[in-house]
């Protein structure tokens, strides 16, 4: 190999070169790290409505099973006459909320003084832990007292909730309507409690054949995730342990024998 050649291998790149291989490179670089950023926020945002999704599948279920068990009863406590001492049962729904009484609850530890029976109410508000957005409360009273309405403890059952519409279904109108109210008051006038039906009085269904709910929540980056849904009420009558015991004496001849209060024998 002659000395000239041997010098001309030995030169290597240009500047020129160099400079055009460093901004293809960083070119490349820039168009990866975008590629990866827009993957990951892709993914926080499917994240972020899937969770939000299952959040108000679980606060659908929770409401729907919750209202179908909701319940009346004009049973009384006899040894307190007192309007403190009495445990009232009521149903009370707009188009916004509803409070109510249901025979939903389930007792998680031993020997606590709970029962199935408890008072529940849904509505909107504001919490500390989700500033700046609506979520949907759940309110808790056990046990039962003689102040429907009020009290009890509060927890949020969804977040981001931009609209929560409750619907009652009317059979005698064949139609939905915005709100249902019956107060404890209305159970215990015997006028009120019983109507005229071909000749006969028969008991009133005091509560609603089904309520739909109709939950809107906020999607991630645009746009909003809509449930909706419907249960049926079980127990639309209102239980009345003193007119089965007074049949049973009736029938007995004074004697009443252990029974459900559904008056079906054991």
């Amino acid at each position: 190999m002659s000395a000239r050649s041997h010098k001309k291998s030995l030169q290597g790149f240009s500047l020129m070169e160099v400079l055009i291989a460093t901004t293809l490179l960083a070119g490349v670089g820039l168009i990866m790290v975008s590629m990866y950023r827009l993957a990951v926020h892709g993914q926080d945002s499917v994240r972020e409505m899937q969770h939000r999704l299952h959040e108000g599948r679980v606060a659908m279920n929770v409401m729907l099973r919750e209202i179908s068990m909701a319940y009346l009863s004009t049973h009384v406590n006899t040894e307190s006459m007192s309007a403190d001492g009495q445990r009232k049962t009521f149903f009370d729904g707009n188009g916004d909320r509803l409070d109510f009484t249901s025979l939903s609850h389930r007792r998680l530890m031993r020997d606590v003084p709970e029962s199935d029976q408890v008072e529940l109410g849904y509505s909107l508000g504001r919490h500390d832990d989700y500033p700046g957005q609506e979520v949907l409360i759940r309110r808790e009273k056990i046990p039962l007292d003689g102040s429907p309405g009020r009290g009890g403890n509060e927890m949020v059952l969804c977040s981001g909730v931009k609209e929560f519409e409750i619907s009652y279904w009317d059979a005698r109108q064949e139609d939905w309507g915005s709100d249902w109210a019956v107060d404890f008051e209305d159970l215990m006038d015997p006028e009120v409690a019983l109507q005229t039906d071909e000749g006969e009085q028969s008991k009133m269904d005091w509560l609603p054949y089904r309520v739909k709910i109709r939950l809107v929540l906020e999607k991630p980056g645009d746009g909003e995730l809509v449930l909706e849904s419907q249960t049926p009420i079980y127990m639309r009558r209102a239980f009345r342990f003193h007119g089965v015991a007074g049949q049973a004496r009736r029938n007995t001849g004074g004697i009443v024998r252990p029974s459900s209060p559904l008056g079906v024998r054991r």
